[in-house]
């Protein structure tokens, strides 16, 4: 009966890591062709222990020059950051420098408008406190760069109210872990990115990592460093070049809530200190945050904590900002990890998934066809269309405009907006924008006739009503 017992669960074990192996197999495959196609570019490391799975590299450096993203490559973290500043906040309590229930304002006396707020209402993102990026938006005469002291010496001079009381309630907070890294830098007396080398970054031989704004110090080069690109309906394109996205410099000076560099062997090497219990006390890392009140959060040291449904135990963090969307996805249970760095901005095409069949292959399950890809849009039949050309109101300000062009393309164009060309879906009555992640549903009444469209974009429904 053992040795049967036995068979058994070897068996399983196989079962269970052929069905890995093929689903990652398919993952990769997909993902190449996504990249080809352009819908996705960036790093994706898969392991499961001392095993890496998967460690891959798709899409481009360089879109303009279609330079070859490598597997080594620098890309900013964005929000994925936060955990090093935790990190670094558990390290000055290990050493008996910092006390995570004091007043903050007794090590940054710039908070005295704050008395309440502690250390641990700031990591656990229940401090209550204005965003600084909104703030910032609101001011006049701002400095080409907004730095950490320029945010201390705001909440100083101007002494916004908090929007709530400390441990009332949580609220993910930017404004938090930037004070947070002000505080390392007041209690340590060194410069945050040099605290972050020489008590994380170097005991764990993460040589790549380092925090850098690329806007801020232009003229400093770091090797292998790859910006993000956005896509603006047309191409890739450096955020910085586009009017709407002017503040990702204004922004460039702050850190903290972001503004670590890393690459995938580096952060696959913080996994694995994590899971060793090196260096950190992970008990503090993964304690989730408790409010005034008992509730617990789902935050602890810069990492969400949560109860996956098909997953389990996770730890994990996102990070977005323009040109960059990372994830870091950690399974102590299984010992799995997922690390996705894009320097694409999200891509073309939200309905394009890659995150969701990355943590499925890596849990051997079947990916999801719909969200690999893209449906492709038909040719539209002039004559078919024609029914529909007309103006729809969204408002009396806002309308969209459908029409037949001189050389028989379907287009649409809203209200101050540049026109955009329309392909059929293969759905009836149904239509794509082909430049953008949108698509269109005309609506008809009992008659047959059309009265209405709706336009899907971005998660929302809108309707435009056909104006006779």
């Amino acid at each position: 009966m053992q040795k049967i017992l036995i068979t058994l669960l070897l068996l399983g074990l196989v079962t269970r890591l052929s069905a890995q192996s093929s689903a990652i197999d398919s993952l990769d495959k997909a993902f190449a062709r996504l990249a080809e196609d352009g819908y996705l570019s960036g790093n994706l490391l898969l392991a499961e222990g001392d095993q890496i799975l998967l460690r891959r590299s798709y899409g481009y450096a360089d879109f303009d020059g279609k330079v070859p993203l490598r597997e080594d490559a620098v890309l900013e973290l964005a929000s994925v950051s936060k955990q090093f500043t935790a990190a670094a906040v558990a390290l000055l309590v290990a050493d008996g420098e910092l006390d995570l229930d004091t007043p903050v304002a007794e090590y940054l006396p710039e908070l005295a408008a704050y008395p309440d707020l502690t250390t641990r209402h700031l990591v656990h993102h229940t401090g209550g406190l204005p965003d600084y990026m909104a703030a910032a938006g609101e001011l006049e005469d701002l400095p080409e760069f907004i730095t950490n002291t320029f945010v201390l010496e705001y909440l100083r001079d101007v002494r916004p109210a908090a929007e709530f009381s400390p441990g009332e309630r949580f609220a993910y907070s930017n404004t938090g872990y930037v004070l947070l890294a002000s505080l390392i830098e007041r209690v340590s007396g060194r410069a945050f990115d040099e605290f972050l080398r020489e008590r994380l970054f170097e005991p764990l031989g993460m040589e790549d990592s380092q925090v850098y704004r690329r806007r801020y110090e232009a003229e400093r080069t770091v090797n292998r460093f790859v910006p993000g690109y956005v896509w603006d309906g047309e191409g890739y394109v450096i955020p910085d070049s586009l009017e709407e996205y002017a503040f990702v410099r204004t922004l460039d000076g702050v850190y903290g809530d972001g503004m670590v560099n890393s690459t995938l062997d580096d952060l696959y090497r913080w996994d694995r200190a994590l899971a060793a219990g090196e260096l950190l006390d992970t008990a503090l890392l993964f304690r989730p945050g408790i409010t005034a009140t008992g509730d617990t959060t789902t935050y602890g040291f810069g990492q969400g904590i949560g109860q996956h449904p098909d997953y389990g135990y996770t730890i994990s963090h996102s990070g977005g900002w323009p040109g960059v969307v990372t994830h870091i996805y950690r399974f102590p249970h299984s010992d799995r990890v997922l690390i996705l760095l894009r320097n694409d901005g999200g891509g073309r095409d939200e309905r394009v998934n890659p995150l969701r069949n990355a943590l499925r292959a890596l849990h051997g399950l079947p990916l999801e066809p719909e969200s690999l890809a893209p449906t492709r849009a038909g040719t539209v039949d002039p004559a078919a269309v024609k029914e529909l050309e007309g103006v729809y109101a969204v408002s009396p300000a806002f309308k969209l405009t459908f029409f037949l062009a001189e050389d028989g393309r379907f287009m649409t164009q809203a209200t101050g907006q540049p026109a955009f060309e329309i392909g059929k879906h293969s759905t009836a009555d149904r239509y794509m924008l082909l430049k953008i992640a949108a698509e269109l549903q005309f609506q008809r009444n009992a008659a047959g006739k059309v009265t209405s469209v709706m336009l899907y974009q971005g998660g929302q429904e809108i309707e435009a009503v056909r104006e006779e």
